[in-house]
């Protein structure tokens, strides 16, 4: 996986499963909340076919997303592939660019999901999608912790050479 998610409970919060059919006083059984559908990307088809961009004969291994268990590929507009493979501090990246680095399997080679960041008028906005392009659950605020440390305007750019 991605991320490591961790469930937690606390008092007063919503029943669990076995609580929730348990009869209420008045002998009626409470009604259970349906699972949230999944969201899929608004512009899915529009992101999922954005250029690969160049990085090099091998997939490298991200280090940042799963220390070393990914390999991965970046996908963005044409207009943005210098700034991307040669970045510096100046950089400053257009409102809408999109990147998208597509995970896999260091070992398998199995895709793995994809984080897709995109500049708005308010700064980065951070989704982390399955393969199908439905949102998983993120803490798009982590996500801005560690860009604020990348090279260019939130973007750590191509990896340096060898």
């Amino acid at each position: 996986m991605l991320s490591l998610t961790f469930a937690f409970g606390c008092a007063g919060s919503s029943p669990g499963p076995a609580e929730s059919s348990r009869p209420t006083s008045k002998g009626q059984t409470p009604p259970v909340a349906a699972p949230k559908k999944p969201k899929r990307l608004d512009d899915w088809a529009t992101v999922s076919a954005l250029p690969e961009l160049p990085l090099g004969a091998e997939r490298p291994t991200s280090l940042g997303h799963g220390g070393g268990r990914f390999t991965y590929t970046v996908h963005a507009e044409a207009t943005l592939e210098a700034s991307y493979l040669h970045p510096s501090r100046d950089t400053v990246f257009p409102i809408g660019a999109t990147f998208v680095e597509r995970l896999f399997d260091a070992k398998s080679g199995e895709p793995e999901g994809l984080f897709v960041m995109r500049k708005e008028a308010q700064g980065w906005r951070f989704d982390e999608l399955d393969n199908d392009g439905f949102i998983r659950t993120r803490d798009a605020e982590r996500c801005r912790r560690c860009h604020a440390e990348a090279r260019a305007d939130s973007v750590f750019g191509a990896p340096f050479a060898k």
